[in-house]
Formats: structure tokens, C-alpha cells, sequence
């Protein structure tokens, strides 16, 4: 919210007469406009990214999800290792816009997302099985039938 606040301050700066005429202020505001919307896109992303990835992390530590997805629970720890290792470098970089403003950090998050999407939807397949086997579980929305399990 603070991050949106501060945009949107910006923007409204770079209305301002005084910025306008001033090509160097001018320059800056836009500098900072960019890598501002840049950062709040990145976090949104990332944090949906670590929504899907908290989610499934408690799933396929699961036994019975590991046995029954196996090619999936191998590719979700290619992809953990990939994540371990994106976030030990944000860790390393403690200015968030420094590591939200990184193109690197954009493919980063972008490819993990994709995986993770890839592997959701491996996942509701075996759910559909699941359910079929147990229909009473029919009732429960995917989110919560995952959680369900990983306990």
C-alpha cells in the first residue's frame, strides 16, 4: 500500500509545473516512475509466485502426494532449488527496488511462475483422480483439497 502511495505521489509530481520545465527533475521522476511501477509489478508477481510455492512446498512434502506425483514432486524440487537459490541472492541485495528493477530478477520470477503453474495444473489432474476415487472430496475448491492433504 505504502509502495502504491509513493507512485502515485510520483505521478502527481510529474504533473507539477516546476518538473515539467525542469528537464533534469523531469528526467528524475520519470526515472524513479519507472522503477517504482517496475518494483510494485515485481512484487505482485512474487508474491504470488510465493503464495503457489508455500502451497505446493506443503503438498509435496507429503508422502502420499510425493508417491502419487512423483514426476511432479521431482520437477517442484528442480524448481525449489531454483527459488532457494533467487531468494539467497535477493537476501544478498537488501534495497528492494535494487532487486525488483534487475531484468534478471524478472525472468527469474516469471520462469518460476510459469513452473509452478505447470505443476498446479499437473496437480488438479491427479486431484481429479483423487476425487473420483473419494467423491465427497467433489465438495472442496483445489486450494483447499491441496491443503487438506499436505497435512
Amino acid at each position: 500500500s505504502l509502495l502504491h502511495e509513493s507512485l502515485v505521489d510520483i505521478q502527481l509530481l510529474s504533473f507539477n509545473v516546476y518538473v515539467v520545465r525542469n528537464a533534469s527533475f523531469s528526467d528524475q521522476v520519470a526515472t524513479l516512475q519507472h522503477q517504482l511501477g517496475t518494483t510494485e509489478t515485481l512484487l505482485n508477481l512474487w508474491l504470488h509466485a510465493q503464495h503457489k510455492h508455500s502451497t505446493l512446498h506443503a503438498l509435496f512434502a507429503s508422502p502420499v502426494t510425493a508417491r502419487g506425483c512423483a514426476e511432479l514432486a521431482a520437477e517442484f524440487e528442480a524448481m525449489d532449488q531454483s527459488w532457494r537459490a533467487m531468494m539467497a541472492q535477493a537476501a544478498a541485495t537488501p534495497n528492494v527496488v535494487e532487486t525488483c528493477t534487475s531484468e534478471e530478477r524478472y525472468k527469474q520470477i516469471k520462469a518460476i511462475h510459469g513452473k509452478l503453474e505447470e505443476i498446479e495444473a499437473g496437480l488438479n489432474k491427479f486431484l481429479e483422480g483423487v476425487r473420483e476415487e473419494v467423491p465427497r472430496l467433489l465438495l472442496l475448491s483445489d486450494e483447499s483439497l491441496l491443503i487438506l492433504m499436505s497435512f
